[in-house]
């Protein structure tokens, strides 16, 4: 019944109704992980793409997520007028017993999807670089100022919270640099889920979905950070099955492959561009991890520790400390 309800609340919309050949077609998918959710995708006669995405939350919890998601992407395009590729926001509904956000649809293929076969290296490039591209226009959009590296790093009580002394020593010794390398750091917006799975590939660019996480005033390496971290863990391995989070980001961060390579390349030709020293990058990417402790945005708290002291086990053969 609450779909039917949904569907009619939706069409109601002006741009809704406007924006779809008759006669239109709704599908409805209830989301399996979560009773508290679901979809309606809303398509002109003859269409085999969608025009608009609604998804629907029952629960306290998915309603006041939704209405968040809504409130960022209303952000994004006033602060960008549509120049960051992202749905348009529709409108919002509020019903009796549910919340309703109305976007636009984009077209492409989640990168998860694309990674679910073998990737050459040229591929994968493609793929970095489009990130990185859409992380520039983000970038440029909601740049709210500069801050002093030393200021926004007090890593030390942080560290000593999550890792045995030995570690945490040896974190802070790397981390020090950034002392010395003058880092003005500008803080951006974040989109706070960029996993390939949120990232729809069409004409050699991409589009960001679900921006539910979506905050101003992080640090530009944060999305590109958890972006890596993740591709590499989707990326299909050469002996074929699976990588875990910890294969994934020992894959990116811990290892003298190419991938690896790439990774520290292209975080480098970030800090590069925002005019901070290479030095920086370790601080950078400690905080990062001590965020994802805090606020894990796939696995769990434990999952992003264990990956903080791997980190601190080995980080004279990171290629992330060694190349600065």
């Amino acid at each position: 019944m609450i779909g039917h309800e949904a569907a009619a609340a939706v069409a109601r919309i002006p741009e809704v109704s406007a924006g779809l050949r008759q006669p239109a077609s709704v599908a409805f998918a209830r989301s399996e992980s979560d009773p508290a959710r679901a979809s309606l995708l809303f398509f002109s006669a003859g269409a085999t793409e969608p025009a608009f995405l609604a998804k629907v939350g029952w629960s306290a919890r998915r309603r006041e997520t939704l209405r968040v998601e809504h409130h960022h992407l209303c952000s994004v395009w006033e602060e960008g007028g549509g120049v960051v590729a992202a749905p348009r926001p529709v409108g919002l509904v509020e019903l009796r017993s549910a919340t309703i956000n109305v976007q636009s649809c984009s077209p492409g293929v989640p990168l998860s999807v694309l990674l679910r076969r073998r990737c050459s290296a040229r591929t994968v490039r493609r793929h970095v670089d489009a990130v990185v591209e859409w992380l520039r226009t983000l970038h440029r959009q909601a740049n709210l100022g500069p801050q002093i590296a030393g200021e926004a790093f007090l890593l030390d009580d942080r560290l000593a919270q999550v890792l045995p002394q030995r570690a945490s020593s040896t974190l802070r010794r790397v981390t020090g640099r950034v002392e010395g390398a003058g880092a003005r750091l500008p803080e951006v917006r974040r989109h706070g889920d960029l996993w390939p799975g949120n990232l729809l590939w069409h004409q050699s660019e991409v589009t960001a979905l679900d921006w539910e996480s979506s905050r101003c005033g992080a640090l530009p390496t944060d999305d590109l950070f958890f972006f890596l971290t993740t591709y590499g863990q989707l990326q299909r391995p050469a002996f074929g099955g699976a990588r875990s989070l910890a294969d994934g980001f020992s894959h990116a961060w811990l290892s003298d492959g190419w991938y690896a390579r790439l990774c520290v390349e292209i975080v480098h030709r970030m800090l590069a561009e925002w005019f901070v020293a290479p030095a920086a990058a370790p601080a950078m990417f400690v905080r990062f991890l001590l965020d994802m402790i805090d606020q894990p945005m796939t696995g769990t708290s434990t999952d992003w520790s264990r990956l903080l002291a791997m980190y601190a086990d080995s980080p004279g053969t990171t290629l992330l400390c060694t190349r600065t």
